[in-house]
């Protein structure tokens, strides 16, 4: 019977099982709702200077909204910060609709409108400290994650790479059979052959690939499902 081999359709399917491992994990730390509360209070810096002209005018001469979309901050002080504070979109819920003013002006923290949500970037002043780092902290873990998954994912690629079928890639590594589609486990079910004890584990691990770090990674995702 034909023996199962690495084709690259099949090696494309397992490499997308393996990133879908993470998905889970990546999801959970990019939830955003940890955020929630701080939609009043950028709202309140934002525009605390303009607060009682706003209460002056009829609520009809402002667009309203209950989301202030969080679009990043300008005038960063470092580079680093920079990398982590740019490309954000965190939508805040309001407590209540609030006015929005078309423009805010004298470098204070601005915003703009698109669509019904209401974009916002905010200065790097000292009232939104707490909530820079706060924004921080959660970048540099869906940073981390990601990095983990793309080591994952390699560390993947290699033991199917130093293989030309299936059967040998699972002797080595048995975990990898939860990575494999089920039409490629019907066709390893029907397959009889001998298959002599693989002797690349140890090339692997020289090349600096763990199979029992990749076997806890795939056994925590099963026990999370």
């Amino acid at each position: 019977m034909a023996t199962v081999r690495f084709s690259k359709e099949f090696k494309d399917s397992i490499l997308r099982n393996a990133r879908a491992v993470f998905d889970k994990r990546i999801s959970d730390a990019e939830n955003t709702n940890h955020f929630s509360n701080w939609g009043d209070r950028l709202y309140d810096i934002v525009f605390e200077p303009y607060v009682a002209s706003i209460n002056n005018l009829p609520i009809e001469f402002f667009s309203t909204s209950d989301v202030l979309s969080f679009q990043g901050f300008f005038n960063i002080s470092t580079s680093t910060e920079q990398e982590y504070l740019r490309d954000i979109n965190i939508s805040l819920k309001l407590s209540t609709k609030r006015p929005f003013p078309h423009e805010v002006i004298n470098g204070r923290p601005y915003k703009k409108d698109r669509w019904s949500n209401y974009e916002i970037k905010i200065e790097d002043i000292p009232e939104v400290a707490e909530f820079k780092q706060l924004v921080v902290d959660w970048k540099t873990k869906c940073i981390e994650i990601r990095k983990q998954r793309d080591e994952f994912v390699s560390a993947v690629d290699k033991v199917i790479e130093s293989h030309a079928t299936l059967a040998p890639a699972l002797k080595m590594w048995p975990p990898l059979w939860d990575l494999v589609n089920e039409e490629y486990r019907d066709r390893h079910r029907e397959v009889v052959e001998r298959v002599k004890p693989s002797e690349k584990v140890q090339a692997l691990e020289e090349e600096g690939i763990n199979l029992s770090a990749l076997t806890a990674t795939v056994v925590a995702h099963k026990l999370t499902k």
